[in-house]
Parts: structure tokens; C-alpha cells; sequence
């Protein structure tokens, strides 16, 4: 996984970054395809007069305007291959965000039809329980959205159901697992 860094030296140095380009690929190709045309233009420069170098390489038959427009079109596609990456990256992260809120949800469905049989026997503590089982799915998934986006100094976070209707204990108990290195 790719850390990014949102400071201000980070967002300059966006386009020299290694982590995570293509760029260290591109060049196991363009290295070597490059020498090779340095070393063939070294050979054919050993010719004898320079129309006779010119014919042989061709380079009376391409005009600047032909340059240009290839190295424009190579951009072009370079660029709309990484724009279609990107967001193909970025529906498969919002699929994944939906479909982990949606096993969120499956859980604690689970969870309340299983209770169903008891509502009537016990009906207080069925309620109490199924209302703490939907603030602390909603206090996951929170949680899991603050891990995903890495944002830890938040002071808002992310917004979940009414975490005061939790007991003192439950309370105490999250602080010390969210402040403890080894959890």
C-alpha cells in the first residue's frame, strides 16, 4: 500500500515520486531501446558523406510537424492510461468501502433476527442489546474508515450513532484499546 504524505513538501515532490510509479518500469524499457539507437546512429555516422547518412537513416522523409504530432499522440495516450488507472483505483476503493458496510450490516442483521425469540421473554434486554450492538457497529465501521483514511489526528473523526448510549466500562475499554501500541 502507497502512504501519502499531505504536507507541502510532499505535494511538490508528487512528480518525482518512486514509491508506487511506473516511471522505474518505463525505464527498464527506455534505457536499453535508447543505447540501441545511440550505438546504430554511432555506426551509421561513419558514413562516407552526409546525404549518403541522411538517405540510409531516413531523416529526409520525417518532418517536425510528423515529430511533434507522434510525441503528442505517445503523451496523450501515457496520460489517459494513467487518468483510466486512477480511476479504475478509485471505484475499487469506493466498491470495497460499500461492500465493507455492507457486511457491517448483514453482521448486525444477523445479530437482531437471532434475538427476535427472546424479545418477549426478556424485552428490556433485548432492546438494551440491540441498541448497543447498532451504536458499536456503528462505532466499526467508524473505526474502520479512520484506519482506511489514516486521518488519527482528526479531532472530529467520523461521525457514529450516539456512542453516550454506551455504558462507562465500554467507554474506558475503547480509549484504552484506541491508545494502546499493541491492540
Amino acid at each position: 500500500m502507497i502512504v501519502y504524505d499531505n504536507t507541502i513538501w510532499a505535494k511538490r515532490g508528487v512528480l518525482f515520486r518512486w514509491n508506487g510509479s511506473v516511471i522505474p518500469n518505463a525505464l527498464l524499457v527506455a534505457v536499453p531501446s535508447a543505447l540501441l539507437s545511440v550505438i546504430i546512429m554511432f555506426f551509421y555516422s561513419d558514413a562516407d558523406d552526409e546525404a549518403s547518412f541522411r538517405n540510409s537513416v531516413g531523416a529526409d522523409t520525417l518532418k517536425s510537424s510528423q515529430l511533434w504530432a507522434a510525441l503528442t499522440a505517445a503523451i496523450a495516450f501515457l496520460v489517459g492510461f494513467r487518468t483510466h488507472k486512477a480511476y479504475q483505483r478509485f471505484w475499487d476503493g469506493t466498491t470495497l468501502l460499500n461492500q465493507m458496510w455492507g457486511e457491517w450490516f448483514d453482521a448486525a442483521s444477523c445479530l437482531f433476527a437471532f434475538s427476535h425469540l427472546a424479545r418477549h421473554a426478556h424485552p428490556a434486554e433485548v432492546k438494551d442489546f440491540r441498541h448497543t450492538l447498532v451504536r458499536l457497529m456503528s462505532l466499526c465501521h467508524g473505526s474502520a474508515l479512520e484506519e482506511i483514511s489514516l486521518s488519527d489526528n482528526d479531532p472530529q473523526g467520523y461521525p457514529c450513532l450516539d456512542i453516550g448510549g454506551l455504558d462507562l466500562l465500554t467507554l474506558k475499554w475503547l480509549r484504552d484499546c484506541k491508545f494502546n501500541q499493541e491492540l
